[in-house]
């Protein structure tokens, strides 16, 4: 067990244009739904074997992995609130354990969502599980969907993520001490490896059927959208890809992320205009390029929406990028 040494960071995330997922070791993109100023604040606690991640928002938000997850995540939400992680119920206080290879998406509608997320590789719980059970663990998990694990266990978990963050985040002594990070880490391990009874039918969490469908619906309509960079996409456009009738895809969009494919729709280009003035050379381009370039013929109209969404004006965005590069 590779225990003893350990690295924290606090970081705060004033936007969506600067959002880094790379601790959750898979490509995550993150779209705010709510309007106001955006903000995101993350502990990360990396002891080698397990990292603990405590990550919260101030704004509703819609998360989509690009990519298959390469390991175990077990999530701990600080509120009950509508919306999904990954296809389960955001409730408070409750364990989910989410299996390697997942296409990765949640959506959390209201704001001020908190959690707590432990990542272990796939390697450390097979040996747990097989010293446990005795019989290695299938990790092929073809079920692809979130286990639910017990109240006790959720409890266990808390307390010991709240230990190891406070005392990383007092530089307490006790986390240089490799016995300690080796019996919390065993702890952790030992909770989780538990938890993976592929024989409880009611561990799995599957999600309704009818809102399974709207899921998978809504995000091959995301990828479709984000795909298209480089033209505008209209509600047509998403029915004729989709194969489905525009009352269908309202209703799965409703369901699923609270707002009309023309709602998000726009959400998505006020954040693709954002992305292009906080990451563009300087002098390279315009606040009005940008918003052409993203199917904004109405200046005034999307400035409104701009500062509505993000809490400042696009030429604020802009202004303070060109600050940043030339210093």
């Amino acid at each position: 067990m590779n225990s003893g040494t350990f690295s924290y960071c606090q970081r705060s995330i004033p936007s969506v244009a600067e959002w880094d997922s790379t601790t959750f070791g898979s490509q995550i993109d993150l779209l705010q739904l709510s309007p106001g100023k955006f903000q995101c604040q993350q502990q990360v606690l990396d002891l080698g074997i397990l990292q603990i991640l405590r990550l919260s928002f101030n704004q509703a938000i819609t998360a989509r992995g690009t990519q298959h997850t390469s390991r175990f995540a077990a999530a701990l939400f600080d509120h009950t609130q509508p919306g999904h992680f990954s296809g389960a119920p955001i409730v408070q206080r409750e364990l989910l354990i989410l299996p390697p290879h997942l296409n990765f998406d949640a959506c959390a509608k209201d704001r001020d969502f908190g959690c707590t997320i432990t990542f272990i590789n796939p390697q450390s719980i097979q040996a747990y599980y097989r010293a446990l059970t005795g019989v290695p663990l299938d990790t092929n998990f073809e079920h692809k969907h979130a286990i639910h694990a017990s109240r006790q266990t959720a409890e266990c978990m808390a307390q010991r993520a709240r230990r190891l963050l406070r005392a990383a985040a007092r530089s307490a002594t006790m986390l240089n001490h490799p016995e300690f990070c080796e019996a919390m880490c065993d702890e952790i391990l030992t909770l989780i490896a538990q938890s993976l009874d592929s024989g409880n039918p009611r561990a799995a969490i599957i999600p309704r059927p009818r809102f399974a469908k709207a899921r998978q619906l809504v995000r091959q309509a995301e990828e479709y959208i984000l795909e298209q960079s480089d033209r505008r996409v209209r509600l047509i456009d998403i029915c004729e890809q989709t194969g489905v009738s525009e009352r269908t895809l309202q209703y799965s969009f409703q369901e699923v992320l609270g707002m009309s494919p023309i709602h998000y729709l726009n959400q998505v280009r006020l954040h693709q205009v954002r992305r292009g003035l906080s990451s563009a050379a300087p002098l390279s381009t315009t606040v009005s390029a940008e918003a052409c370039r993203w199917g904004f013929l109405h200046f005034g109209e999307f400035t409104k929406a701009y500062k509505a969404l993000f809490g400042e004006l696009p030429s604020a965005t802009l202004s303070r990028h060109r600050v940043t590069a030339q210093a």
